[in-house]
């Protein structure tokens, strides 16, 4: 926890140093794709982004991948959906720190033909920390790390009681992003 904390404050640092002397620019949506997100599972996020002022944004979150069941090993599929909510307390829209707040939802689905179904459900929210870079006025590069608490369902229809549901606090993401800002 304390090395997410390090390196949140050297990202918010790295962010005033950077945002000096930030030229305006009249950008108001960024598309971007996530071909690295570092969490417990593989996943490709693309996400839009929406200016509602210079320091403010409103961001949804699609993506998909796989995930490994550590119980029975077997592969299965995963799509997530989300929302972020963003200010950028130094610099703006373009370029800029950001500090916001993440909300997401997982589904796992092992979708095996013959086989019993099991999925799981997860409901997240978390604050992250940030940095948003563009250059040229349409490439902009994104970096963002964060946690999020958790709340799962899952279900195993071999045995029908086998219901459970709990927290997990150990939702920590690194999110590496490319997009086009316009």
């Amino acid at each position: 926890m304390l090395r997410v904390m390090a390196f949140a404050l050297m990202v918010l640092m790295s962010g005033v140093a950077l945002s000096a002397g930030n030229e305006q620019d009249n950008s108001r949506v960024t598309i971007s794709y996530s071909p690295l997100t570092f969490n417990y599972f593989s996943v490709h996020e693309f996400i839009g982004e929406l200016a509602l002022s210079d320091y403010v944004s409103i961001a949804g979150i699609f993506g998909s991948g796989s995930i490994t069941d550590d119980v029975t090993e077997e592969n299965m599929s995963i799509t997530e959906y989300g929302l972020q909510l963003t200010i950028y307390p130094v610099g703006s829209f373009g370029k800029g720190t950001q500090i916001g707040l993440e909300f997401n939802n997982v589904k796992a689905n092992n979708g095996k033909e013959g086989q019993p179904n099991r999925f799981a459900n997860q409901m997240g929210m978390g604050p992250y920390f940030g940095y948003k870079l563009t250059k040229w006025n349409t490439v902009s590069l994104i970096s963002q790390v964060g946690f999020l608490t958790f709340f799962t369902y899952a279900q195993d229809p071999v045995s029908k009681q086998d219901k459970y549901t709990y927290v997990d606090p150990t939702g920590v993401f690194l999110r590496l992003n490319i997009g086009y800002t316009f």
